[in-house]
């Protein structure tokens, strides 16, 4: 029983490692995301973690609906967007699905976590800092739309875990590991935007690679939205 609790422990960090990049302009709308994901194995020889390289793609897409996912319990968060875009009619339904189903599965291994060591959780779950983002984008009514949900857990009520949802109203953002992307202000550099907007999330999704090498890389996924069509870039 140890042992499953200490794999969700880690599986709940396995999906934290990524860099996504969000532009929202006034004709289309384009995110990218690499595809690097590191998950903790247990070796029964060695009876130690090692770490499994593997790739996956962070944003999902049907029909006028689309999203990326960043931050800890990645496959909560995946599962929780690819319901509400498969059942949603419009962007208000979207994200009200998206918020009841993520935030139902999130307390209850949030709290499986818990039990089994509380200071690790308190330290990857800190009060009041986000821990979990969904960027949803698309198109509504012949307008484009960039709504980005973060889930933060928030001070204990009556001795029970909570989280509450807040919205981030960007139309550029850098998501995940992206500390660099916003020191080294790459937003603000015309070079940065010389070549077009598709090549600077490649760039900018390079340069985190650079500096958080075990954490980002991969195939660069990026997907473009306009008013006339959803399309999925090259690599």
């Amino acid at each position: 029983m140890r042992l499953l609790l200490c794999v969700m422990l880690l599986s709940s960090l396995a999906k934290a490692q990524t860099c996504v990049i969000a532009i929202k302009t006034k004709d289309a709308i384009y995110v990218g995301a690499d595809s690097k994901v590191l998950t903790p194995v247990y070796n029964n020889l060695t009876h130690r973690w090692d770490s499994v390289f593997s790739m996956t793609c962070k944003i999902g897409h049907h029909g006028n609906f689309n999203f990326a996912v960043v931050g800890n319990l990645g496959e909560i968060n995946k599962a929780a967007a690819s319901k509400s875009i498969l059942t949603a009619t419009n962007s208000k339904q979207l994200i009200g699905n998206y918020i009841e189903e993520f935030k139902k599965n999130a307390l209850l291994k949030m709290d499986s976590i818990s039990k089994f060591n509380y200071s690790i959780f308190n330290s990857i779950y800190s009060i009041n800092q986000p821990f979990a983002y969904c960027i949803f984008f698309g198109l509504e009514n012949d307008t484009l739309f960039l709504k980005t949900m973060a889930f933060i857990r928030t001070e204990n009520i009556g001795g029970n875990l909570s989280i509450a949802p807040a919205y981030l109203e960007y139309d550029t953002l850098a998501l995940g590991h992206a500390t660099e992307i916003y020191d080294m202000k790459m937003f603000d550099k015309p070079s940065t935007w010389s070549k077009g907007n598709i090549s600077a999330i490649k760039s900018l999704i390079k340069l985190s690679e650079k500096y958080n090498p075990l954490n980002v890389g991969g195939e660069i996924n990026i997907l473009e939205v306009t008013r006339k069509r959803t399309l999925w870039k090259q690599p």
